[in-house]
C-alpha cells in the first residue's frame, strides 16, 4: 500500500498553545472539516502538530475520529500531558483503539528547571516523566535529538542518557537540522559541519550496539557521506518520489543547480489536503552540487535544502573511500598468473546500505541472471582492501586472513563467492 501522510495542525499559535491558551486552538467543527478531506484523499498516516497538541480540549475526539478512519497516528508532543497519571489512563484507552506513537524532541539530556523557558538546553522533569510512564506502559515513542553545534560533543552521553532512561519501546532517532520557518541566522548559529560530528555519532552508534539494548536507533536528515559506511545501516530509508520536469536559472531547491536541464523533483509522500490532494515537495534530499556523480545517491536522505543554500555545497561531499572496483579484463586471460585468487572479469563491486555487494551480469557466465554475496558491516577502508586485495590477485591463505580478520564467517563466505563465481580459483 502506498503511503499517504498528511500534517494536521491544532493551532493558529504555536507558541501561544504549547502555554494552553484555548484560544489559539482551532476547533473542533473546523478539524472535522480537515478531517473529511483528509479522508477523502485516502491519506493513512497523520502527523499532528498543534504547539502542544494534548493540550487541545477535543484531543482524544481527535484521536478517536482518525482511529475509527484507520489512520496511523504520530503525535509530536513535548510529553508533558503523560506525567500526569489521568491523562495517561484516557491516552491509553484510545491508542489500543488504532496504530500511535509520540514523537518528543530532546535538544540534551541535562535536566533543566520547570520554570525554565528555552528547553533547547535541556530536558524538563515532566517530560522525562511523562517519557519513562509511556515506557512503563509499553507504549511506542520517539526520541528526536536534533544535533547542532551546542550539543554534538555530548551525542554519546544522549544516547546512554537514552539507553539507560527509557523503555525499550523507544525508538533513538538523531538527526539533522530542520531548517523549516527558522531564521537564516539562528541557522548559521547553529550549524556544525557533518565532519565534526563524524566521530561522535561514530562512537555513539559503537556505545549503542556494545549495550545489546533492544531499543531501536536511527539517523535521519543527515547525509551518508558523513559516517563510515560501516554505519550505514543505520540511516532512514527515503520514501520520497521523483519526476522530471525543466527546472530554470538560480531555483537552488532541486538536485542540480545547472541552468536549463532535467533534474529529478523529489516530492515527500505528504499530501496537500487544503489544496486539491497534491503532493507536498521534500525539503529534504540529496540535492548539492557535490552529490551530482555520487553512486550512492539515490539510497541517500541527503539534508534540509536550506542548508545547502545558506551554508554553501561544501558540507557534502563523496565518500572519501568511494571505490566502484572492477575485473581486471585486461589480465583475466593471461597465462601468467602468480596467485591463486583473482576477481572475475565480470564482476563489479559496490557499497550500500547493506554493506560491500559483489554482483555478476554477464550473459556469457550467468545467462543474465543478477546474483550477489553481501557482505554485512565492513568498513569503507576494510571494503577498500578488500576490493583492491581482488583486484590484484591473492593466495587463498591470505584471503582467509583477510575475511576472518573483517570478522566474517570465512568458510562460508568464501564458499558463496566461490560458487556463484564472484572469484576465480586457480589451480
Amino acid at each position: 500500500m502506498e503511503i499517504k501522510k498528511a500534517y494536521l495542525i491544532l493551532t493558529n499559535d504555536m507558541e501561544a498553545s504549547c502555554k494552553n491558551n484555548p484560544e489559539t486552538f482551532i476547533s473542533y467543527e473546523n478539524i472535522k472539516k480537515d478531517l473529511e478531506k483528509i479522508i477523502k484523499y485516502e491519506v493513512n498516516y497523520v502527523i499532528i502538530l498543534g504547539g502542544e497538541p494534548t493540550l487541545h480540549p477535543h484531543f482524544f475526539d481527535i484521536i478517536n475520529d482518525l482511529s475509527n478512519a484507520r489512520i496511523k497516528i504520530e503525535i509530536i508532543s513535548n510529553s508533558e500531558s503523560f506525567a500526569e497519571q489521568s491523562f495517561l489512563k484516557e491516552y491509553i484507552k484510545y491508542s489500543k483503539k488504532g496504530s500511535i506513537t509520540i514523537t518528543t524532541t530532546l535538544h540534551s539530556h541535562n535536566i533543566i528547571r520547570d520554570d525554565e523557558e528555552n528547553t533547547h538546553y535541556g530536558i524538563s522533569q515532566k517530560t522525562l516523566d511523562g517519557l519513562i510512564n509511556l515506557g512503563l506502559s509499553n507504549l511506542k515513542f520517539t526520541i528526536r535529538h536534533p544535533i547542532t553545534k551546542y550539543n554534538y560533543k555530548n551525542l554519546p552521553l544522549f544516547v546512554k542518557f537514552s539507553i539507560d532512561k527509557f523503555s525499550d519501546n523507544a525508538e533513538i532517532q538523531l538527526c539533522g537540522m530542520d531548517c523549516s520557518g527558522v531564521n537564516e541566522e539562528i541557522v548559521k548559529e547553529n550549524f556544525v559541519s557533518f565532519y565534526d560530528i563524524k566521530p561522535y555519532i561514530e562512537k555513539s552508534i559503537d556505545i549503542f550496539e556494545d549495550s545489546k539494548t533492544k531499543k531501536v536507533l536511527t539517523l535521519n536528515k543527515l547525509p551518508l557521506c558523513m559516517c563510515d559506511c560501516y554505519y550505514w545501516a543505520y540511516y532512514l530509508q527515503r520514501d520520497s518520489t521523483y519526476e522530471w520536469f525543466t527546472f530554470y536559472k538560480n531555483y537552488r531547491s532541486f538536485p542540480t543547480y545547472n541552468d536549463y536541464k532535467y533534474a529529478r523533483r523529489y516530492y515527500d509522500s505528504y499530501i496537500d489536503y487544503v489544496n486539491g490532494g497534491e503532493k507536498i515537495r521534500t525539503r529534504v534530499g540529496p540535492v548539492s552540487k557535490n552529490c551530482e556523480g555520487c553512486s550512492f545517491r539515490s539510497d541517500c536522505l541527503g539534508t534540509h535544502h536550506d542548508l545547502f543554500r545558506i551554508i554553501g555545497d561544501n558540507i557534502v561531499a563523496h565518500p572519501k573511500y568511494e571505490v566502484i572496483a572492477e575485473g581486471n579484463r585486461a589480465d583475466w586471460k593471461s597465462p601468467k598468473w602468480d596467485y591463486e585468487i583473482r576477481l572475475n572479469p565480470f564482476v563489479k563491486s559496490s557499497i550500500n546500505n547493506d554493506g560491500l555487494i559483489f554482483y555478476i551480469n554477464n550473459s556469457d557466465l550467468t545467462q543474465g541472471v543478477r546474483t550477489y554475496v553481501k557482505l554485512n558491516r565492513l568498513t569503507c577502508k576494510q571494503i577498500f582492501l578488500l576490493q583492491h586485495a581482488l583486484n590484484i590477485g591473492i593466495t587463498k591463505r591470505h584471503l582467509k586472513l583477510l575475511l576472518k580478520d573483517f570478522g566474517l564467517d570465512v568458510d562460508y563466505v568464501y564458499l558463496e563467492m566461490l560458487l556463484k563465481r564472484i572469484i576465480w580459483e586457480h589451480k
